[in-house]
């Protein structure tokens, strides 16, 4: 199945949490991306985006959650963290490109092992502008 694709959300939350198998998954508003290849492909009028992972808690623990991606240098861009998430503003540098995006789940359950997950989003202008010079 093709990318989740969203066109001008008001945010993009991406709620994460531990499948059946031990595996680290994430949902945007009820819709797994597990069924969209783990990609996410945003276009929006507006941009910068706000793309946010909450942190969640299980039966196993409560988890905090970061991530980090390259940028268009090949930076590594470590998401911010605030109230019991992680974000990142995608602009318009940053449109046009796959970005994979390493998540990292670590739980307050020392019994319990980390983590770590990538899915792949892309932001881009819609309708299909130019980049502003």
């Amino acid at each position: 199945m093709p990318a989740l694709q969203l066109i001008n959300p008001t945010s993009v939350t991406l709620t994460p949490s531990v499948d059946g198998s031990g595996k680290l998954t994430f949902a945007h508003q009820g819709t797994s991306l597990n069924l969209h290849e783990d990609t996410l492909h945003i276009k929006h009028e507006s941009l910068p985006i706000t793309i946010e992972l909450t942190d969640f808690s299980d039966s196993s623990g409560n988890w905090t959650v970061t991530a980090e991606h390259e940028d268009e240098h090949d930076t590594t861009q470590t998401w911010s963290r605030n109230a019991g998430t992680a974000r990142c503003f995608f602009s318009w540098s940053e449109t046009n490109q796959v970005h994979a995006v390493k998540i990292t789940a670590k739980s307050d359950n020392s019994s319990v092992s980390d983590k770590e997950e990538s899915v792949l989003i892309s932001v881009d202008p819609y309708p299909d502008q130019p980049d502003p010079v």
